[in-house]
């Protein structure tokens, strides 16, 4: 029996489905977040029906109002007989398409949601632009085959399920910075980085899935550390003395903090000590965190991603991390009125 060409297309698009990877950026539970200035002057990437293509089949999109409340409805647990209303909706959207190809070769129906962890990839990177809480929450899998029901898995992964910001500002990526986000993530591609690089480029992310201060600036100094600590002894003088000058050479404010507090609190924090300042509301029966809590903390995680970003973009300032002498010869210590590692 001989099959048409008709009978061989409807064939293979009723075997080879249609897969996406969406990670959902959804609204602040707060209404007023659209009273912000820039709703109207920089409003979220895709909210206009433009998708922005920032490279790996990612694009960050709008998706159709049904579809995007059917992938939240599918992320979010339910009980018996009941579903609780959702006060938010969807922001903006990752969607990362699969290939045919892709597919063929791992054809599960979602446990390999971002296996390749280009999702994951792109949304750390978007950190180092615009500090976000994007994360897997509202997040999986959708297989479309024809003449099936659509089918969305969710994603069972809880390495990027919930993400913090120290920022009081716009929680969204703009058209510019997705902008920003696709030429970064082409660098990152062509970059060879640093082993010290990439221990603080790991060290950020995972400050930014940090719920209490305290751990936020435990993974936020050993970032620092990560790109400037040559020598075991003479830790503080290493810290107080690079940072500062770390952020001169970006264009920071040095004295946006006092560096020999923020690596005290991160010492305290290690070693198993009660910090006042970074202690978490409830806690324990402490006084709340100082109010310039959040503002130091920030501080130090601005400049550990401001040096992690130009890192990837500047292959000049990206060999100041090739070595240890290199740090040293970038960012020299003075002792006793001459240069010291």
């Amino acid at each position: 029996m001989h099959t048409t060409r008709a009978g061989a297309t409807w064939f293979y698009a009723a075997c080879v489905p249609h897969v996406r990877d969406v990670l959902i950026v959804p609204t602040d539970p707060d209404p007023g977040f659209v009273d912000l200035p820039e709703w109207r002057t920089e409003p979220p990437a895709g909210w206009d029906g433009a998708a922005v293509d920032v490279g790996d089949g990612i694009t960050i999109c709008k998706l159709a109002g049904d579809e995007a409340d059917a992938v939240m409805d599918a992320a979010e647990a339910a009980g018996e007989n009941f579903h609780a209303t959702r006060q938010w909706s969807q922001l903006q959207t990752f969607v990362r398409e699969i290939s045919d190809q892709e597919y063929a070769a791992d054809p599960h129906h979602g446990d390999n949601w971002d296996s390749g962890h280009a999702l994951y990839r792109t949304i750390a990177l978007s950190r180092l632009i615009h500090d976000n809480a994007f994360c897997s929450e509202y997040a999986g899998r959708i297989i479309e085959r024809a003449r099936q029901p659509r089918k969305i898995v969710p994603v069972a992964s809880l390495e990027l399920r919930l993400a913090y910001r120290l920022a009081n500002d716009r929680p969204w990526l703009t058209v510019a910075e997705a902008e920003q986000l696709a030429r970064l993530r082409s660098a990152d591609d062509a970059a060879e980085l640093p082993d010290r690089v990439k221990r603080a480029f790991w060290r950020t992310e995972r400050s930014a899935h940090s719920p209490y201060l305290s751990e936020a600036v435990t993974n936020t100094v050993t970032g620092l550390e990560a790109l400037l600590k040559t020598e075991l002894h003479q830790a503080t003088r290493q810290f107080t003395t690079r940072v500062p000058a770390l952020a001169t050479e970006l264009g920071l404010d040095p004295r946006a903090a006092n560096w020999a507090d923020v690596y005290g609190a991160r010492s305290d924090s290690s070693h198993g000590s009660e910090i006042a300042l970074f202690s978490p509301p409830g806690w324990s029966a402490s006084a709340p965190p100082h109010p310039n809590a959040v503002r130091v903390v920030a501080t130090a995680l601005r400049v550990l991603r401001a040096a992690i970003r130009r890192a990837i973009e500047d292959e000049q300032f990206r060999a100041k991390f090739a070595s240890d002498d290199a740090v040293r010869a970038a960012f020299p210590i003075r002792h006793e009125g001459r240069p010291r590692s």
